[in-house]
């Protein structure tokens, strides 16, 4: 037996708010994938990045949803493009689609971690074996055709 379902979360609880999110950012990454956005609301944060891909050809909508319980207002919202460059909303209220454009003007270059040093975890030594691997010259792929 088939059976319809409708989701009454609102009717139910309309003191809950939410907030989604839609990014968009110039050039080829269009739906800005790679993004983190940070929701900062009464003393919490909630992370999320813009990856909507969830297994072997399926996708999500690209709004990002967050529930935000009984607040009114979120604190600030940020987000990280994957050029580097950061966006800082403040005092955004609930229950509403914010949409967020990367600027492209006066991007900043990604920001680079500083490089260390190589340290090796595993120091060079010789090994206790003198062994040399050496291939048999077998071709798998012949044998294939004969079954």
């Amino acid at each position: 037996m088939a059976s319809v379902f409708r989701n009454q979360t609102r009717e139910r609880n309309p003191e809950f708010g939410f907030l989604q999110v839609k990014l968009s950012s110039p050039g080829k990454n269009a739906r800005a994938l790679g993004a983190k956005v940070r929701v900062y609301c009464g003393g919490k944060v909630q992370y999320v990045e813009q990856v909507p891909a969830r297994g072997f050809q399926s996708c999500m909508s690209d709004r990002i949803h967050f529930g935000l319980g009984k607040a009114k207002v979120v604190d600030s919202v940020k987000v990280t493009w994957m050029s580097g460059q950061e966006t800082v909303l403040m005092n955004i209220a609930v229950n509403q689609l914010l949409k967020i454009q990367e600027k492209s003007k006066g991007r900043t270059p990604a920001r680079q971690r500083p490089r260390l040093p190589l340290r090796l975890i595993f120091p060079k030594s010789n090994p206790p074996v003198n062994y040399a691997h050496a291939e048999l010259g077998f071709n798998d792929f012949k044998r294939q055709g004969r079954y």
